[in-house]
């Protein structure tokens, strides 16, 4: 949001650590609705608890928050609460390119983390005591785009939303690292193809 954002300076920091507090908030809204659910014995199907932490979906996800939490204070202290705090324009910019990594790296983490999410969840899927999320060949599938209708529809449903979360992170790193043709502090008479 920072840099495609046709503001100013200072309005595009507001509105960058707006939105990041808002993520925390989503953060700890979904964590809770995790574990409650985990917890809570009328919610799992078959009347029980069911264990939290257990999967590879699971840790990501976790090292996403920690990794998110990490850059949110760095980045607060550092960049929003810089005079309060009198940090000096020298440390900002020393600290400014780990903020950058650490973003991309909570970024990345948290697509990795989602997309796992959607393959266990439709990995459990079920009808009729079959995997939702297939369908029965009796010889070679060479054209599985003509059996995709055969599969059920949350999984069609999961499958869309994995694609949209993998081309939001493609556009997402498109305006991190920015590119001199539509930078805004590149030179204007860069040639770009020589």
């Amino acid at each position: 949001s920072f840099r495609i954002l046709p503001f100013d300076k200072l309005i595009k920091k507001y509105v960058h650590a707006t939105l990041h507090t808002l993520t925390i908030a989503c953060i700890c809204l979904g964590l809770t609705a995790v574990f409650q659910s985990s917890n809570n014995p009328n919610t799992s199907a078959d009347d029980g608890y069911s264990a939290n932490l257990v999967s590879m979906h699971s840790y990501l996800g976790i090292i996403a928050i920690i990794v998110y939490g990490a850059n949110y204070i760095l980045g607060f202290t550092s960049f929003l609460l810089f005079k309060t705090l009198n940090i000096a324009e020298e440390i900002k910019a020393a600290l400014m390119p780990y903020h950058i990594f650490l973003g991309i790296c909570a970024l990345f983490a948290a697509v990795i983390a989602v997309e796992t999410g959607i393959m266990e969840l439709t990995s459990e899927l079920t009808v009729d005591g079959n995997p939702a999320c297939s369908y029965s060949v009796t010889s070679a599938d060479l054209n599985p785009a003509v059996h995709y209708s055969d599969i059920a529809g949350g999984c069609r449903v999961a499958n869309g939303i994995g694609i949209i979360v993998i081309i939001a992170a493609f556009l997402a790193f498109f305006a991190i690292f920015e590119h001199p043709k539509f930078s805004t502090t590149a030179p204007k008479d860069m040639d770009l193809i020589k």
